[in-house]
């Protein structure tokens, strides 16, 4: 992602001459953040997840 944004508002990009297109820091940034949500996802669904049977063994002690 920060290449992306780096490629887009630095006025001389990391990019060679033949895939400096207009958008080519918005493909990036697109493609970074596609690349990074599956962790967000599985991170957040672990945060809401049941602990399973741990809790629930310690509970009737």
């Amino acid at each position: 992602m920060l290449m992306g944004l780096r490629q887009q508002f630095h006025h001389q990009g990391f990019l060679s001459e033949a895939f400096n297109t207009p958008y080519a820091g918005v493909m990036l940034l697109v493609a970074g953040v596609a690349l990074t949500l599956p962790f967000f996802v599985w991170s957040f669904k672990a945060n809401f997840r049941p602990l399973g049977n741990f809790n629930k063994s310690n509970a009737n002690k």
